[in-house]
């Protein structure tokens, strides 16, 4: 294959095109009618001329967004999704460094003042099929995707056609009795990087993409109950949405009964909410994913088969099919046809991030880890994550996951004040344990942890903030530190 858009049409040549594909609050959509409407989006462009170049996508109706990501991928353009409600000054930015001149729809009512882009409406019905041919190689970008950058300024990572059917032909490869005509339900964000995997994934599988109302997500019994109603197979979803179901302890009163498949990606699942889900969950299959905005889907695994060791980091395993990875004075470097293009406009980042070793591209990962026992790697901290703290050189990280077991904690966060050398703790209290005193929580932590390992300042949230990607929000929570001083 050379893009994306074959894996859509080989969908319908196998005889799917009445196969469900796409399922949002408001349509459904088979793989016939999707790939009608994928051409019709990719005719419209090549139509116009608009060739190589980057259209911006604000995330709307779920399933439509999808078509028109494949629609611009197909016409030989790539898609740049953002959210719909982006501050205008980011979008700025964003415009700026991508050079983005079209965008399907405007998102903000200054955008036509403030920039030259020009807006496109969802493309009609009227078929324009005949006048389309396929335009994208395996070389051309993909998609662009903006992450926040550490000057304050947006990342733009650009991914092409032969990352994202790398990593489809590698986890096909990596997992060849994963069934087709699964049920799939999205967790992600459309304009985060780990939504492609359910989209490509899903296309692959020939199987169909659910997308949850927002309150769906709201009470972890009405995550459950969307589930169970759509009979779910395989889910991908960051830990954060998998813990609030368990510390709820809603596991013990329902389950989702179809769940075969649980790959988790994006941050460290805490173990003692993990081995909830295995408990109630015996017959399900859960996986540990390792990758990063650099690479399209995931490059290291690790199928977790038993209950894992509430103070121990759960490994991130070894490289799927076709990939390689290594430990490089302690720091994860990875090899493959996943690697993104690069970043756009930012020199100085490619020649760190990217790295020639034997002929051979390397992504240097920003991550540290080491092998356990088994030769797996299991992930220890980020860069920015690692401190210097009363002469010792501390992982934050380490901090979370010890305290993290006990009981009395849900959830916590580490943070540290560089100025007053001071580790802060953000601490969501179990409601078993509200009456516990700062105390009693620093008595119990000199039972886990050294001294110079100990928080000096304890801040408790009534709930942890998640971002729109349901991770761990610790830029709300070093915004809420500085207030606070």
């Amino acid at each position: 294959m050379t893009n994306v858009g074959e894996l859509l049409e080989k969908v319908v040549q196998n005889g799917k095109e009445n196969t469900l594909f796409l399922k949002d609050e408001n349509r459904e959509i088979t793989y016939g009618d999707a790939l009608k409407k994928v051409q019709n989006v990719a005719a419209y462009l090549s139509n116009k001329n608009i060739h190589k170049r980057p259209i911006l996508v604000p995330i709307k109706e779920k399933a439509d967004t999808v078509l028109l990501f494949l629609g611009i991928a197909l016409s030989g353009n790539y898609y740049v999704p953002i959210d719909s409600e982006t501050p205008i000054a980011r979008l700025e930015d964003i415009l700026d460094i991508g050079e983005i001149h079209y965008s399907f729809e405007l998102i903000h009512p200054k955008l036509e003042t403030l920039s030259s882009v020009e807006a496109f409406a969802f493309i009609s019905e009227e078929s324009l099929i005949e006048k389309w041919k396929n335009n994208s190689q395996a070389d051309d970008p993909l998609y662009l995707m903006f992450t926040s950058g550490s000057t304050g300024k947006p990342k733009g990572v650009l991914k092409s056609h032969k990352n994202i059917l790398s990593f489809v032909e590698n986890f096909l490869e990596t997992f060849p009795s994963i069934p087709k005509n699964l049920r799939i339900a999205n967790q992600a964000p459309l304009y985060f990087d780990a939504s492609s995997k359910d989209i490509y994934l899903t296309l692959a599988l020939e199987g169909t993409l659910y997308f949850p109302n927002p309150t769906d997500f709201s009470l972890p019994a009405q995550t459950i109950d969307y589930l169970n109603r759509n009979q779910i197979q395989m889910i991908m979803w960051v830990p954060s949405a998998l813990s609030i179901i368990a510390k709820l302890r809603t596991l013990r009163f329902m389950k989702p009964t179809s769940l075969e498949y649980v790959f988790f990606i994006g941050e460290s699942f805490p173990p003692k909410y993990l081995n909830m889900w295995l408990e109630a969950l015996p017959d399900t299959q859960f996986f540990n994913w390792y990758g990063s905005t650099e690479v399209a889907g995931a490059v290291l695994y690790h199928r977790v088969k038993e209950k894992i060791e509430e103070t121990k980091q759960i490994p991130v395993g070894g490289p799927l099919k076709n990939n390689e990875a290594i430990l490089k004075d302690g720091e994860i470097y990875l090899q493959s046809d996943q690697i993104a293009l690069g970043y756009i406009k930012n020199k100085e980042k490619n020649r760190e991030t990217f790295k020639e070793i034997n002929g051979k591209r390397w992504l240097k990962t920003g991550d540290f880890g080491i092998y356990n026992e088994n030769g797996e790697i299991v992930f220890e901290t980020r860069k920015d994550f690692q401190i210097k703290h009363m002469g010792y050189r501390i992982e934050l990280q380490d901090i979370e996951i010890v305290l993290g077991s006990l009981e009395a904690i849900d959830s916590c966060c580490c943070l540290y004040q560089k100025d007053k050398d001071k580790i802060v703790l953000f601490v969501e209290i179990s409601k078993n344990h509200c009456n516990i005193s700062d105390g009693e929580l620093i008595a119990s932590f000199k039972e886990l942890l050294p001294s110079y390992m100990i928080p000096q300042k304890i801040i408790r949230l009534e709930k942890m903030p998640l971002n729109k990607n349901g991770k761990t929000d610790r830029v709300l929570l070093a915004q809420k530190l500085e207030e606070k001083n």
